[in-house]
């Protein structure tokens, strides 16, 4: 029977110990959590757009644009759908942080509060994130995890501003007849058509014109 050579063994543990010290030096440990984690989130984005679908996004393509391992991914997200759930919030969340100025902006009519965030929405540049979007919109059609995350996410959008609308409409702006469910709604929309568009190659000047237009004919609607 031919025995293992234990010096050999410890060399290669040696050598694995040596491998991870390098990952680490080349600065996984050092990044704050925080940081890693967007930067993480930012890589799928990217890959996701790039690649056409969250599913063909590859993870260790990911984990060489954060600068990070792909075992570090299944450390901070679990799975694959834990990374595209997470990416979801990370995607939405200025627009939701915008959405949570705007109903404290006391010194801004209701009017002017949807305004400014029809302006930020119309104004982002369109790139990876707003590709991104899009995938996110047509998959949720077919897929039930994605369409849970994002549907969550829209629901938290609707509700924010059919609160500004419902205030608008005790304030005596808008029209006492205003249903602000439907008209939040319909609002919510034009940011996922927006970026919709844009994926299927309708010019980001036209798209934004069009879906403007439809915004101001809409307020035109529940304007006294």
């Amino acid at each position: 029977m031919k025995l293992r050579n234990p010096s050999a063994r410890n060399t290669q543990g040696r050598k694995r110990v040596k491998r991870a010290h390098v990952a680490v030096r080349g600065g996984t440990k050092k990044m704050p959590a925080d940081a890693r984690r967007d930067a993480i989130l930012l890589a799928f984005v990217q890959e996701t757009a790039s690649a056409g679908c969250t599913a063909n996004a590859s993870l260790r393509a990911i984990a060489q644009r954060a600068g990070c391992t792909t075992p570090m991914i299944y450390r901070l997200f679990e799975s694959r759908l834990g990374l595209v759930r997470a990416a979801v919030q990370w995607t939405y969340g200025k627009l939701l942080e915008r959405l949570e100025m705007a109903v404290r902006l006391d010194a801004l009519s209701y009017e002017q509060r949807l305004r400014a965030i029809a302006d930020y929405v119309g104004g982002r540049p369109l790139g990876d994130q707003e590709v991104f979007e899009a995938i996110l919109g047509l998959e949720s059609r077919s897929d039930r995890d994605i369409a849970a995350e994002v549907h969550g996410v829209f629901e938290r959008i609707h509700g924010r501003l059919s609160e500004l609308i419902q205030g608008g409409v005790a304030a005596g702006e808008f029209r006492a007849e205003t249903d602000p469910s439907y008209i939040a709604w319909r609002l919510t929309g034009f940011g996922l058509l927006d970026s919709q568009l844009f994926l299927l190659g309708l010019e980001a000047p036209r798209a934004q014109g069009v879906l403007r237009r439809e915004f101001d004919e809409l307020l035109a609607q529940i304007l006294r």
